[in-house]
């Protein structure tokens, strides 16, 4: 029964005044509302506890001493009275039938343990849309309101963002909390974990967010670490394996396509060093294209340039 789903929004925010009202009205305004709005502030320095304690009983708020978006979403996750927990980020917002998409998804198929979908991303000042999904038909979603395995789930077909993903509250009591050392990559981390164990996932093919690029938000500004990211993936490859031969194969789809998405922003870069480390350690399991283009810019450092001014 729709009644009984009962679902809270996270919002973790840090230094989120001019941004946290957007997020905060877009759950208020939601055609299904939640039971209930939480509000992680992460040790704002700004004004952003006085926007938040406008909206009285109508937000749970929280203040923390900072340690990232993931302590922050842990701490709402403990903290959450509904079934289940949706995500949102303080400077993004949904649109007012995401979650009425996601009970409509859910009621056909109760057995689903979460849930996600794409976003449209907008510049902040200009309000112009920089990147908007077009759905498309998959055969393994239009039939049957999911995707088999989160993990294959993968653009043009699928795409899952933080600010749409709604997850049972149980699963972090299986599967654990968000990885507070993995910083910005915890959410990444996250639905990996998940979608190891889980790999049924529901899917509405709808825009559910609004996704809102500046200069200065965290995605501008967490810097260029492709070390720190091949570890990153390293790790998760490494958790697949130790899982079974099954798990791995599974996570080989999802690595890839990391991978693969690593060696674009490279090039983007002319990032010639990247390059090489990802040639060290994937090239054997490179698709035929990528091999192709690797091997002519560290054959021909000046065919980078080239690359760029086609692309």
């Amino acid at each position: 029964m729709k009644n009984d789903i009962r679902i809270t929004a996270l919002i973790p925010a840090y230094n989120s005044e001019k941004f946290i009202a957007r997020s905060i009205n877009s759950a208020i305004k939601q055609t299904f509302q939640p039971c209930q709005i939480i509000i992680i502030d992460d040790g704002s320095t700004d004004g952003t506890a006085e926007v938040v304690k406008r909206y009285g009983d109508r937000v749970d708020y929280f203040y923390k001493k900072n340690g990232g978006p993931s302590s922050a979403r842990n701490l709402g996750i403990k903290n959450a009275v509904g079934d289940w927990i949706a995500f949102l980020d303080s400077d993004d917002e949904w649109i007012d039938s995401h979650l009425e998409n996601f009970v409509d998804v859910i009621l056909q198929r109760p057995n689903l343990m979460w849930y996600g979908a794409p976003v449209r991303h907008l510049e902040e000042k200009t309000r112009l849309t920089t990147f908007t999904y077009k759905r498309r038909r998959h055969y393994c979603y239009t039939h049957t309101l999911c995707f088999e395995d989160y993990l294959s789930a993968l653009p043009p077909a699928g795409f899952f963002s933080t600010p749409t993903m709604i997850i049972r509250k149980e699963i972090f009591g299986n599967i654990g909390l968000f990885n507070i050392n993995k910083g910005f990559g915890g959410d990444v981390d996250m639905w990996f974990r998940i979608g190891l164990h889980i790999p049924e996932i529901g899917y509405c093919g709808l825009i559910g967010a609004n996704v809102y690029k500046r200069t200065g938000s965290i995605s501008s500004t967490k810097g260029w670490n492709p070390e720190q990211v091949l570890i990153g993936y390293e790790e998760a490859e490494r958790l697949a394996c130790n899982l079974g031969t099954d798990y791995a194969q599974r996570a080989e789809i999802r690595i890839m396509y990391w991978v693969k998405r690593l060696i674009r922003d490279a090039i983007s870069r002319n990032d010639i060093a990247t390059i090489k480390k990802v040639k060290a350690r994937y090239f054997k399991r490179l698709p035929l294209m990528y091999k192709v283009v690797v091997f002519l810019i560290l054959k021909f450092p000046l065919s980078i340039r080239t690359i760029n001014a086609v692309k």
